[in-house]
Formats: structure tokens, C-alpha cells, sequence
């Protein structure tokens, strides 16, 4: 079977949902039909020179990596389980890992997509070159809407060269108020390391992980700084570098959120206030330069996630409403 083939046997799909009555609107017990992307796998063109790539949704995150690393470029992905995750649910889901902090998440470097519609038909968005205004940017729709809005096919991407090495740098022995000064000192830094995470187990063991890529000469620099950041917050550091080692460490981390983590985003300024107040028994691992966390144990009830402004609920309701009317995709859940 070819990839038009699967793509029409997608589009059909969506059409005989219709057909047979499948409304998440019209009836809660409409019977899903779950499709599998991942026989969609083609890389569909890649050049190095543009720094652009293009591969249609059922690859895995590793598979296209692989790729890229023989021109010595990457995505930077670092989502879990990138061995078996695909590229279609990395968009459905906008997942990310540490990364995003330094790279941001996979809708800044999405440059194009393709997606079947509920009414069955293809439609593209964006293209292949970075530089792109044609059309209507169903992209920033798609991405994150969890299949409710279509059913993404294929993608392209802006990518970039592989770091030449790297370099972690882990803050430990740490309060509350060492977590912020260390967070502040680095925002106003020079320097833009790739990931700050910040760790937390359920014993109160607090610490913060600094992620440099670069050439030598950059990773001196970060290795000196480190070494002044602790003199000046009073904390102990280790730095680790290596590949092997380093990509062991941040491989475990990058595994989180996992099954039963609670997510929860704050302002970034305010999060370290909050997470202060939690009792010691709550596990907690996130970005620390953009207040997002996933939160691991029993915490109190007034820890509460900001509720959904009701405009942008209510815009959103509208948009599905105009992209499909019957409710024939129903993402993660129906209504």
C-alpha cells in the first residue's frame, strides 16, 4: 500500500463516519473508529541546505532524527519515548521536553502540514520554506487540538544543526529562595542555556539543572558561570559533561510528564511561590525559566489550576464548530 493510498483510505475513513451516523454531538456512544497512522511513515523530502524537512505523520520522533543526524542536524524533540511516539501526535498533543525552553515547542519550528478534514477532503497549510504567509495558518489551529480539528498527514519542519557537545550543570542543597535567585540570575544572563529544569523528589530534595550545548569555548564559559552562580547562591554544583552521560541524564528527565502527573502552568514569575507552599510529600519536575510543572502526590485543593478564560472557551467552541459542524472528530473525548 502506498502513502496515497493510506491517505485516501483516511479521507474515506472520515467520510463513512458521516455516513454511518458517527456524531460525538448527535450521540455520546457514536461508536469511534480509531485510526492508525503509523503504516504513513515516508519521509517526503529533506533539504539540508534549507534547513527544512518534510515527513508525513505515522514517522517516529527517532526515525526522522536518525535522518538528520547523518547532515549532522536534529529536531529538537525531546518528548518520551521518541522511539515509538510519531510525528502526528507529537503535533496532536504539542508535546515537548525540557527543550522547549531553549528551542521552544514543535509549533515554532512547524513550517507546514497536511490534514484531512472532517468533511474528508486534504487540505495544506504553510509550506516548505521557512519564510511562509500563504494561505490560512490552519497550523496554529491544528497543533494541540488533539484530532479534533483534523487529522494531520504529514508535516514540515524548520530544523536545526546538532549541537557539538554539551554539558549539564546540577545545582543541589537548595531552598525555595536559592531555586529563585538561581532561576533569576540565569533569565538575566547572557548566556541562553537550551533547558532549566527544575527537580523536586517527595522528600524536598530541591535542584536545578542547567543544560549548555555549544563548541568548547562556549561550554568553558558555561562551566565558569556555573561555578559563580553556586559561589553566589551558596549551593553546591556538579557539572557533568560527555555525551553519553549527559544524554542518559536528560533521556530520564525528557520521560516526564508520566501517567498520573498533574499539569499545571503558572506565570512563570509567581510558580516558585506556589510550589513553595506545597507540603514536602509532592514530587514536581518542570521548566523552570517558564513556570510549567507536573506534580506527583497529594496537595492541597486550593492549589488549583487557573480556570479556562470562558471567551477563549467559547471562541474555541465556535472554531470546531465551523471545522466540523457534525462532530465527526472527536480528539481525546466527545462533546
Amino acid at each position: 500500500m502506498t502513502a496515497d493510498d493510506v491517505t485516501q483510505a483516511i479521507r474515506q475513513a472520515v467520510r463513512d463516519a458521516g455516513a454511518g451516523g458517527i456524531s460525538c454531538f448527535r450521540n455520546p456512544a457514536c461508536g469511534h473508529r480509531h485510526l492508525d497512522l503509523r503504516p504513513l511513515n515516508a519521509l517526503r523530502f529533506y533539504h539540508p541546505g534549507d534547513l527544512t524537512v518534510g515527513a508525513e505523520a505515522g514517522m517516529t520522533v527517532a526515525e526522522l532524527n536518525r535522518i538528520l543526524a547523518e547532515r549532522g542536524q536534529w529536531l529538537p524533540l525531546d518528548v518520551p519515548h521518541p522511539e515509538a511516539v510519531t510525528l502526528g501526535a507529537v503535533l496532536a498533543t504539542r508535546s515537548s521536553g525540557p527543550l522547549r525552553h531553549g528551542y521552544g515547542t514543535v509549533r515554532d519550528f512547524t513550517i507546514g502540514l497536511e490534514m484531512a478534514t472532517a468533511a474528508g477532503a486534504l487540505v495544506h497549510s504553510g509550506g516548505r520554506v521557512v519564510k511562509n504567509v500563504a494561505g490560512y495558518d490552519w497550523m496554529k489551529l491544528a497543533i494541540g487540538a488533539r484530532g479534533g480539528l483534523g487529522i494531520i498527514t504529514a508535516v514540515h519542519f524548520k530544523v536545526f544543526p546538532r549541537p557539538q557537545s554539551g554539558l549539564t550543570a546540577i545545582f543541589s542543597g537548595l531552598d525555595w529562595d536559592q531555586v529563585a535567585a538561581l532561576r533569576l540570575a540565569m533569565l538575566r544572563s547572557p548566556l541562553h542555556p537550551v533547558a532549566l529544569e527544575l527537580l523536586v523528589t517527595a522528600g524536598g530534595e530541591r535542584r536545578v539543572l542547567l543544560r549548555a550545548a555549544g563548541s568548547a569555548t562556549v561550554l568553558r564559559r558555561y562551566q565558569s558561570e556555573a561555578t559563580a552562580l553556586a559561589q553566589a547562591a551558596r549551593c553546591e554544583v556538579k557539572v557533568i559533561s560527555g555525551a553519553v552521560r549527559e544524554a542518559a541524564l536528560w533521556d530520564g528527565i525528557a520521560n516526564f510528564p508520566r501517567a498520573g502527573d498533574d499539569y499545571r502552568c503558572w506565570p512563570a514569575a509567581e510558580a516558585i511561590a506556589i510550589l513553595s507552599a506545597l507540603p514536602e510529600t509532592v514530587a514536581i519536575s518542570g521548566r523552570l525559566g517558564l513556570g510549567a510543572y507536573w506534580i506527583r502526590g497529594a496537595r492541597p485543593a486550593a492549589i488549583a489550576t487557573p480556570a479556562i478564560d470562558p471567551g477563549a472557551a467559547a471562541l474555541a467552541a465556535r472554531i470546531k464548530q465551523a471545522l466540523d459542524p457534525e462532530g465527526r472528530l472527536h480528539g481525546d473525548a466527545c462533546g
